[in-house]
């Protein structure tokens, strides 16, 4: 039986809701912390992010606040989908992103209509973005070439090799249409990036690629959100 329940928590950027939905192929709890657009008119886009415990606690939240604001994008629903099962502290980060179809199904059938009734958005796969970093950027890969929820998709130093077949998945997929943002850093000590972006366009997807100084860290991946957001929302 689904388990799901609300509870409100307060930070600095502002009212975060937080759900937590027992997953059903697991004995594990999900933990998915929502920032609502505010003063929606029922079209913001609605990013999701995986990672969602780590980048809240290394302040991505309130940096993607004031890119928002800087850039002066319209702002959108942020989800971010938590790996660690707040019951246990148990972290299901590799299980859930490796390739895992029960994973995929359970962010598909369950995650995403929990997450937008509470919302009050009825939302499209063009209005919806996977954003995930590391091993999180092989799941938005894999969720690229196997769901049909989200046409945009931003992968941050992604890492592969856990699922070699990836890149043959999003070759012979059927899905069509998606928008796909990939980085990689000069001191990165992961390189995926020129395999992925060659089975993208192989497909013919509008991809974007950005090289920056950096390494395989969290600053580095906050650095590029403002690069994120105007290839998400702008397109540019």
């Amino acid at each position: 039986m689904l388990l799901l329940f609300l509870v409100i928590a307060q930070v600095a950027s502002g009212q975060i809701d937080t759900l937590q939905i027992n997953n059903p192929n697991s004995s594990a709890i999900v933990e998915i912390y929502l920032r609502p657009a505010p003063n929606s008119s029922g079209h913001a886009a609605v990013h999701y992010f995986t990672d969602g415990k780590k980048l809240l606690d290394y302040d991505f939240l309130d940096t993607l606040l004031v890119v928002e604001e800087r850039l002066q994008i319209e702002p959108a629903h942020w989800i971010f989908i938590s790996t660690i099962d707040p019951t246990t502290g148990i972290d299901h980060r590799n299980e859930y992103f490796f390739c895992n179809p029960d994973y995929l199904q359970f962010i598909d059938s369950i995650v995403i209509p929990a997450v937008e009734e509470r919302l009050d958005v009825s939302s499209k796969p063009s209005d919806r973005s996977l954003i995930g970093l590391s091993f999180g950027g092989l799941n938005a890969a894999y969720f690229s070439a196997s769901s049909q929820s989200f046409q945009n998709f931003a992968l941050l130093s992604p890492v592969t090799y856990p699922c070699p077949t990836v890149e043959r998945k999003i070759l012979f997929s059927e899905n069509a249409d998606l928008r796909v943002w990939l980085s990689t850093g000069r001191n990165d000590a992961e390189r995926y990036v020129e395999t992925l972006a060659a089975a993208y366009r192989g497909k013919d997807f509008e991809i974007e690629i950005l090289e920056t100084d950096g390494g395989h860290d969290f600053a580095n991946w906050r650095q590029q959100l403002a690069a994120v957001l105007l290839f998400l929302e702008t397109g540019e």
